[in-house]
């Protein structure tokens, strides 16, 4: 899907901003941005309930076509590029343009930035922490037979408690057959 990027204008002067979501379906997907999908929604903002019905065309630019209504009473009508402006009222809304949705989790705004980052990173030391983890591994040889030794975590006393039992145990067993 894709996400059309609004920047919110505020009459005090704030921006803020806005993503509206459109679902592409995959029979509809193509990769020259030749598609069209529809949204109706109703969004309060400001404590004021507004209904728009968007119709997004992708391409070189992508269009919106914006109708918002509030109540029976159309507030805007008409096509937006990127760039251009919708006067709603109690805010104005800048469309900017048109992003996949990984690039909205991407660059929607910095704290999902660091969490999205966060993220890879923890998930990327857990795998180097798989890879690469040392591992206190022994091979023996005990007549014709090897044996391995492994400790799957350092410190782990309980096994390391068990496995010498079991090896003394090991140890008698091969004495007494000799």
């Amino acid at each position: 899907g894709y996400s059309a990027v609004f920047e919110r204008l505020r009459k005090d002067g704030t921006r803020r901003q806005m993503f509206i979501h459109f679902n592409v379906p995959l029979n509809e997907w193509n990769w020259n941005g030749s598609w069209t999908v529809k949204r109706d929604i109703l969004i309060e903002l400001d404590d004021t309930p507004l209904f728009y019905k968007m119709t997004l065309k992708g391409g070189r630019p992508p269009l919106l076509a914006l109708a918002v209504k509030h109540g029976v009473d159309i507030i805007f009508e008409g096509e937006l590029e990127p760039g251009s402006m919708a006067d709603l009222g109690s805010y104005r809304l800048l469309f900017k343009g048109v992003v996949p949705w990984l690039g909205f989790y991407l660059a929607s705004d910095y704290p999902k930035y660091i969490v999205f980052t966060g993220f890879i990173i923890t998930l990327l030391g857990f795998l180097l922490h798989l890879l690469i983890h040392p591992r206190r591994i022994e091979v023996t040889r005990d007549g014709d037979a090897w044996m391995v030794r492994a400790w799957t975590m350092p410190g782990d006393w309980v096994f390391d408690e068990q496995w010498k039992r079991w090896s003394v145990l090991q140890q008698l067993s091969s004495k007494l057959r000799q």
